[in-house]
């Protein structure tokens, strides 16, 4: 007889190094973890509403979904981690079961896992084999983090606690920042879990916290980074999520670092500035926050820029003032130079302002898009217009042809139209104009 060959033995052996290193048994918590499914209701009627809005959304067949969670799934590793993308230890799946079990089996925490903060705001990492562009995606993104936090990103190889960065399936990591955006405990007041279409092994990554267990210090974003995409863990490609306003459907899933996650860090370890009297005197607009490192700049949402965020970003955008008349305006965004399908480590993005006068409102709507990759999270290109009330969240992002020819409306004075890019190079045509606001 053919001995029974398990996924685990799959893959390669520096993950298999790793998991075991911190699981003894890793089907074993494979097994466990999937035991531990959430008690979600599933409303038949408002499942069948939401089916209904989104069955004719379609991806491009030809764009590979580059989110944490697929590239997980696709390397066979996705089953042995929590929420998509956690290694968790045995120690840590206890905890998770005795507070599962003491609950009658309806929650799986209601004591978070405890969290060591890094020691005076340091990270230390180093790599271990991995290619020069592995290097060079992950020194853009520590890049971001630093410059905009009080933590600071150092490369040691000796450091008594480090983070070993090694080329292996998928896209994990042990258990740093607690939780995705989808479980926080408020997620039902902003988006309805549909759990049709997704395994029994993966219904339990769809757990959310309690407010005993964790803390939102800002409001809810469909564009966080932490945010899973709509079709995340779906068997057949069909939702697993769907927002509750339907406009961000194509948001959720984004890979790119959100002002929002900026501000969760910085209010995790508790990031504020020593600033002068004369510093305190400065105010961030636009919902902009003090530099943790720079008492007399600001950090500023996606669109915003200058030291208190009351500037157009210098990116080769431009400030527009609009007419009564329809006007047409193609924009370019990307690296004509680059592979026409090979992805960049970080975006490429151009910011319009469109001057709205008090007593009018803009309208606007896309007419055409020209490798616009549609995708959930639209990952590779999309354009984000900021016509909500808060800049600091993000809003619609659109990149699919569900979103030509739609007018949307905006009284916010400048208006801010953020053009994404990471593959190639993007054409988005708009056509806007001023009517009167009411």
């Amino acid at each position: 007889m053919t001995p029974k060959v398990n996924q685990f033995d799959s893959l390669e052996p520096a993950t298999q190094e790793v998991l075991r290193k911190y699981m003894a048994d890793p089907e074993d918590t494979r097994r466990r973890l999937a035991a531990m499914s959430p008690d979600i209701p599933q409303n038949p009627v408002m499942l069948s509403r939401v089916q209904q809005v989104l069955t004719n959304l379609t991806v491009d067949p030809t764009v590979a979904d580059v989110s944490i969670t697929a590239v997980n799934e696709r390397a066979g590793v996705s089953p042995y981690l929590y929420q998509g993308d956690i290694v968790i230890t045995d120690d840590e799946l206890k905890q998770m079961e005795d507070k599962y079990k003491q609950s009658g089996g309806r929650k799986k925490r209601q004591a978070i896992i405890p969290i060591k903060r890094w020691t005076e705001n340091t990270v230390y990492y180093y790599f271990y084999n991995v290619t020069d562009k592995t290097k060079q995606a992950v020194a853009a993104g520590l890049k971001v983090i630093q410059e905009q936090t009080c933590i600071t990103f150092v490369e040691s190889s000796t450091a008594t606690n480090r983070i070993r960065i090694i080329d292996a399936n998928g896209c994990w990591s042990l258990l740093g920042m607690q939780g995705e955006e989808q479980s926080r405990y408020d997620r039902d007041e902003y988006i309805t879990v549909d759990l049709t279409n997704v395994k029994q092994d993966n219904k339990h990554n769809f757990d959310k916290e309690t407010d005993q267990t964790t803390i939102n210090y800002i409001s809810y974003d469909y564009g966080s980074v932490m945010q899973y995409g709509a079709d995340t863990f779906s068997t057949n490609g069909q939702i697993s999520m769907a927002p509750k306003n339907a406009e961000y459907q194509r948001t959720m899933g984004s890979s790119i670092i959100a002002y929002s996650d900026i501000r969760n860090i910085n209010m995790y370890y508790s990031c504020k500035p020593t600033c002068t009297a004369a510093q305190n005197k400065i105010k961030c607009l636009n919902s902009g926050t003090k530099n943790p490192r720079d008492c007399s700049t600001c950090i500023c949402p996606i669109g915003y820029a200058g030291a208190t965020c009351n500037e157009r970003p210098n990116n080769g955008g431009e400030t527009i003032t609009p007419t009564a008349d329809w006007q047409t305006k193609n924009i370019t965004v990307g690296d004509l130079d680059s592979p026409i399908d090979t992805w960049r480590p970080s975006y490429m993005i151009k910011t319009y302002w469109f001057t709205v006068p008090t007593g009018q409102k803009l309208e606007m709507q896309i007419t055409d898009m020209l490798n616009n990759f549609c995708d959930y999270g639209c990952s590779l290109a999309s354009l984000e217009f900021k016509y909500g009330p808060y800049p600091q969240l993000i809003d619609p992002k659109y990149c699919c042809d569900e979103h030509k020819n739609t007018i949307y409306s905006s009284t916010r004075n400048p208006t801010v139209l953020n053009i994404y890019n990471q593959q190639y190079a993007s054409l988005f045509t708009i056509q806007y104009r001023l009517v009167a606001a009411n």
